[in-house]
C-alpha cells in the first residue's frame, strides 16, 4: 500500500509554475476546470482574462502548484497594467486531498511577491464570513477590512490614502476599462459617506452596510457594457489615475421602457465636490441616443447624492 505524502515531503515534490496570460485555450480550461471542482469562485470573466483579452489594461498572473504534472493548487492576482496601486487576489484553491500542507501559503507568498515587484500598495480579496480560509489569509498578512472584504497593505495607511485619494490631485473623466477593475473594487469596499454604490443592485457603502458581494460587481458592469446595455465613466485622480468615482447608466430591459435608463454613481469622500464633473460628462456624451428619460433612485438618507444631482 502506498503511503500518502504530506508536509515537507509533498512540498518538495511540487513544481511551482508562474503562468502569465495570454495562455492557450487548453491551459485556460485546465486551470478553470480545476477551480470548478473546488468551489464557485464567481464570474469575473476568468477564462477571458487567462486568454489575455483584457491584457491591454489589466495585468494578471497565475501561480500553479503541480504534482506529477497535475494542477493541485492555484492562485490568481490582478492589477492595473499602468500605475498599479490596488490589486485583487483570488481565487485561491488547493485540491482537497492535499490541504493543510501549507501549499496555499506558498502560492499566496508567490503572488504577494509578484504584486510587490509591480509596485502595488495593497491587495484585496473577498471571502465569506464562515470560510475557514479567513484564518489562512490572516496568517498571510491580510486583515478584516469591511464585510467579506479583507485587505493587506504593503505601506502605511497614510501613504496608501495619499497616493490613491489625494484631494489635491488632478482629475480626469474617462470611459471605464478593465484596468479600473481593482481600483473600483477598492472604492466599493471603502467606508464612503455616499450611501449607495448601486441602489438597484442593493450595493451600499461599507460605512453603513457590510459588503456581501465583491469580485463580481465590476465584471457585471463590464458585461452589460459589452452587451450595449450599459455605459460607465470613471473619475480618476493623480498621476496614477486611480478611480475615485464612478457613474453608470443601465438601460431598461423591458421592451416598452427602452427609452428609459437608470443612473447611479458613487464617490470617495475626498471628491464629493467633483461629482458634478463626472455626472455632466456621463450624460453629455449620450451613450444611448434613443434614451430620453433617466431615472435616479436615491435612498431617503442619501443627502450627498441628492445634493450632487441638484448641483
Amino acid at each position: 500500500m502506498s503511503q500518502k505524502i504530506t508536509g515537507n515531503g509533498l512540498r518538495d515534490q511540487l513544481k511551482m509554475e508562474q503562468i502569465i496570460p495570454p495562455v492557450s485555450a487548453d491551459t485556460a480550461w485546465e486551470i478553470e476546470s480545476f477551480l470548478l471542482k473546488i468551489f464557485e469562485y464567481g464570474d469575473y470573466s476568468f477564462r477571458s482574462m487567462l486568454r489575455g483579452e483584457y491584457a491591454l489594461t489589466l495585468g494578471s498572473c497565475c501561480f500553479a502548484a503541480l504534482h506529477q504534472e497535475k494542477i493541485v493548487g492555484v492562485v490568481v492576482c490582478l492589477y492595473p497594467r499602468q500605475n498599479p496601486l490596488a490589486a485583487l487576489l483570488g481565487p485561491v484553491a488547493v485540491a482537497k486531498d492535499i490541504r493543510r500542507n501549507k501549499i496555499a501559503s506558498l502560492l499566496i507568498r508567490r503572488a504577494i511577491d509578484h504584486l510587490l515587484e509591480r509596485g502595488c500598495l495593497a491587495a484585496y480579496l473577498g471571502v465569506s464570513y464562515d470560510n475557514p480560509a479567513r484564518k489562512l489569509y490572516r496568517r498571510c498578512g491580510f486583515e478584516d477590512y469591511h464585510g467579506i472584504v479583507m485587505r493587506r497593505l504593503f505601506c502605511p495607511v497614510r501613504e496608501f490614502d495619499d497616493r490613491c485619494y489625494n484631494q489635491k490631485s488632478d482629475l480626469k473623466v474617462g470611459c471605464v476599462n478593465w484596468g479600473d477593475f481593482c481600483g473600483v473594487q477598492a472604492l466599493l469596499a471603502s467606508p464612503c459617506s455616499m450611501y449607495c454604490f448601486d441602489f438597484s443592485a442593493g450595493l451600499f457603502s461599507s460605512k453603513y452596510d457590510q459588503p456581501h458581494l465583491f469580485l463580481p460587481v465590476f465584471p457585471r458592469i463590464m458585461k452589460n457594457i459589452a452587451a450595449q446595455k450599459a455605459a460607465a465613466r470613471v473619475l480618476r485622480a493623480g498621476p496614477d489615475q486611480n478611480p475615485v468615482g464612478i457613474a453608470h447608466l443601465l438601460k431598461s430591459e423591458t421592451p416598452l421602457q427602452q427609452h428609459r435608463a437608470v443612473l447611479d454613481f458613487f464617490m470617495h469622500d475626498n471628491f464629493l465636490d467633483n461629482a458634478k464633473i463626472l455626472l455632466q460628462q456621463t450624460l453629455q456624451e449620450r451613450p444611448f441616443p434613443r434614451v430620453h428619460k433617466i431615472n435616479v433612485f436615491i435612498p431617503a438618507g442619501d443627502g450627498l447624492k441628492r445634493r450632487a444631482l441638484e448641483d
